[in-house]
């Protein structure tokens, strides 16, 4: 409203000027046109007089030039008045600017000094035979400021309504932005105190209506993610419970039993130290989650044999597999050397093939393919086991994420496996169908290393 208030005033100004110029203008040309048009009429008609009385003279000089419009006055370049249309004898001298006698026409807007009436005085010099005189138009202007004082009135009063019906506008206007905006930040406080059950009303549109959505989304996730942080929790602390429990059973076995046989000793070393194992790989999915999302996991990469070390974490994970009688066969295993971290790589290995496993029906089979091309190798995983529904594929390598929360493991498996791809540039791609199987895609660049 200040800016509009500012520009209307303005306006107004402007407005204002140009109308009083554009009067004025118009009284002093009409009466310079006026004087002009005289001087060229008297000198035709006059030539032949060049002897004529001065007051014969003077006379015949108020007669041509005289208006109905002004009061004229006849000086001398002294700045007496000489005679005047008016017929009252002034003894006042006009003081006469140096423009007037050097031939130009002034124009001078002043009051009169007995009444205060505000005049617009022209000054038109004229050559009369051999002598110069000075030609004053006086008129009043106090009619021509009467009719501009009731324009500026009605100009002052149309800006006023104009200035009313924005101002009703604009409040329109700006109650439509606020009181949306007023409901979006209130409903940010709630969120911000954990009441994520808060949702903003979908009826605002464009960018306040994104921002509405952006908060709705935002409160999903958050409370999406306080689900997968609950049931991790719950996860992680039966999978710390369940090994704990058998460590410390058998330990306390171990050291109060005194009838415990090698058999049942040497089976209770070896549970402690699965379940061990057990613990440790979970600290490590830990600790490796940790670094990723701090960025502070380095990569060492070299060149290596990748196909090598498919088959060597193949071996590793047969006797898991003979347990539950899946066979595990690798098909079109090439020669393969790529430039990666040869560790971290193994451990995507493994995480995929022991998902296989685990969700894998007993006498299955797991089929593994290397695919060789110039850039790229891509290993692809595929098991004939319980499958995924199509729901959860786009979650599956979510932090914590797990399809159900009675199932085994962190939940961070696949996304350790994600994140360890991606930085080395690849890709992994998840396809699946409940009870046909689980096929895992994993695209690498590569590095050729020619006559090796």
């Amino acid at each position: 409203m200040a800016i509009i208030l500012i520009t209307l005033a303005l306006s107004e100004c402007v407005f204002a000027v140009t109308l009083r110029t554009y009067y004025y203008q118009n009284i002093s040309r009409m009466i310079i046109t006026h004087a002009d048009t005289s001087q060229d009429l008297f000198n035709r008609f006059n030539q032949e007089n060049p002897s004529e009385e001065n007051g014969k003279l003077l006379s015949s000089i108020l007669k041509s030039f005289d208006t109905r419009k002004a009061e004229l006055q006849v000086l001398n370049t002294n700045g007496d008045v000489l005679t005047s249309s008016s017929g009252f004898e002034v003894n006042q001298k006009v003081h006469l600017k140096p423009e007037i006698l050097s031939g130009k026409k002034v124009i001078d807007v002043a009051k009169m000094p007995d009444t205060g009436e505000k005049v617009m005085n022209i000054y038109v010099p004229i050559q009369i035979y051999s002598g110069t005189y000075v030609l004053r138009y006086i008129t009043s202007l106090e009619d021509v400021d009467d009719v501009l004082t009731l324009v500026y009135a009605g100009a002052a009063t149309i800006g006023i309504i104009i200035a009313l019906i924005v101002f009703i506008i604009s409040l329109r206007f700006a109650r439509s932005i606020v009181d949306p905006i007023t409901n979006i930040i209130s409903a940010a406080k709630e969120m911000a105190k954990g009441h994520f059950n808060i949702r903003v009303d979908k009826k605002y549109k464009n960018e306040l209506g994104e921002l509405a959505d952006t908060l709705n989304y935002m409160a999903d996730e958050i409370v999406k993610t306080n689900k997968l942080k609950s049931e991790f929790i719950s996860s992680i602390s039966h999978e710390l419970r369940t090994p704990l429990t058998g460590i410390k059973g058998w330990s306390e076995t171990m050291l109060l039993s005194r009838e415990l046989d090698r058999k049942d000793f040497e089976e209770g070393l070896n549970i402690i130290a699965s379940e061990t194992n057990r613990l440790i790989e979970l600290v490590e999915d830990l600790l490796d989650f940790s670094r990723l999302q701090s960025n502070t996991l380095k990569l060492y990469k070299d060149n290596f044999r990748f196909d090598e070390l498919l088959k060597e974490v193949v071996k590793s994970l047969k006797i898991k597999a003979k347990e539950k009688n899946i066979k595990i066969e690798i098909h079109q295993l090439k020669r393969t050397v790529i430039h990666g971290d040869k560790n971290r790589l193994k451990q995507v290995i493994i995480n995929t093939i022991d998902n296989a496993i685990k969700f894998s029906r007993p006498n299955s089979t797991i089929d593994i393919f290397l695919k060789d091309s110039y850039e790229y190798i891509t290993l692809i995983v595929k098991d004939y086991g319980i499958g995924i529904s199509e729901e959860h594929l786009p979650y599956l390598t979510q932090s914590f994420y797990q399809v159900s929360s009675k199932g085994q493991g962190s939940g961070l498996g696949l996304s350790i496996t994600k994140q360890i791809i991606d930085l080395h540039k690849g890709k992994i791609d998840i396809k699946s169908k409940v009870n046909e199987g689980t096929t895992i895609s994993i695209q690498l660049p590569k590095l050729i290393l020619e006559n090796k």
